[in-house]
């Protein structure tokens, strides 16, 4: 053999061992290589092969059409578990509020309930007192008789026009009504205008009830200022005919087809509206 022969399987020689290397790494690289693509990351041969761990935040939450081969297979069970887990927690507290939001619609309800009832207990207290007080300031003779019209207007055409507020009016146990008129003023006694707004009520309850009214009535007068029952005062009503001519008065006074009386009372013209109009009041004055 020659030189270079020798030389040559030297060489040959020294790189058998190298070959085989290369050779086997190339192997192992092949191995581990994923010959198809994936459509997920961390998904195919190679992590299978290595076992590798498949990391949560490559896959985005409730995926349900992706499949987990190997070692991916213990993870979606957990997960699925874990959002069961969630959407109970969540339907758990979304029961709890809802009872507690039942709760406080039924803690509201009962004490609107408690307030209504509370309510209508004071209206009904302060009514009974204010009964009470009524039947204390009747007068004697209907103190038997029962309370049936407060300030109520009553109206008439026939036998001529009158519309008449009644301050009260009480049904005696026979069936008869019998007026009563509230002042207040100073003097101890009924005027005139009492006996006429009284007659004129008389007339406008009678024809708009049908039913029969007393000819008397009472005028209770209270001082003011003085913390006391009222004085009831016992008058007679004028006829329905001196009612029907005082209307028709009126009227024609209003259409200047007579000219009116003066009162033979001077406290009269000092509460009088047309007092600044009037001459005669004007000489009681001057006077």
């Amino acid at each position: 053999m020659s030189a270079s022969s020798r030389r040559l399987g030297r060489s040959l020689g020294w790189l058998a061992p190298r070959r085989t290397l290369l050779c086997r790494q190339y192997a192992l690289r092949r191995g581990l290589a994923d010959p198809s693509a994936s459509s997920v990351q961390g998904q195919g041969i190679a992590p299978a092969r290595m076992g590798a761990w498949l990391d949560t935040a490559l896959l985005p939450w409730r995926t349900q059409d992706v499949r987990c081969p190997g070692a991916l297979a213990g993870a979606a069970p957990a997960r699925s578990g874990g959002a069961r887990r969630l959407r109970g927690r969540r339907e758990v507290d979304a029961g709890r509020s809802g009872t507690e939001m039942s709760d406080l619609l039924v803690d509201i309800g009962c004490a609107a309930i408690g307030g209504a009832v509370a309510l209508g207990l004071l209206l009904h207290l302060r009514k009974r007192q204010a009964r009470g007080v009524e039947c204390r300031s009747r007068p004697v003779a209907l103190r038997d008789a029962e309370l049936v019209h407060i300030e109520k207007t009553f109206r008439t055409t026939s036998p001529v026009l009158i519309a008449a507020k009644l301050d009260r009016a009480c049904r005696l146990p026979s069936g008869q009504l019998v007026l009563v008129e509230l002042k207040t003023r100073r003097n101890g006694g009924p005027n005139l205008s009492d006996v006429i707004q009284l007659s004129a009520q008389r007339v406008a309850l009678s024809v708009a009830t049908g039913q029969t009214v007393a000819a008397e009535a009472f005028v209770l007068i209270a001082r003011p200022g003085v913390r006391r029952s009222p004085v009831a005062h016992r008058v007679d009503l004028l006829p329905v005919d001196q009612v029907v001519a005082l209307v028709r008065r009126r009227e024609a006074i209003l259409a200047d087809r007579i000219s009116p009386r003066y009162t033979a009372a001077a406290g009269h013209c000092r509460s009088c509206a047309f007092s600044s109009q009037c001459d005669r009041a004007g000489r009681r004055q001057r006077s």
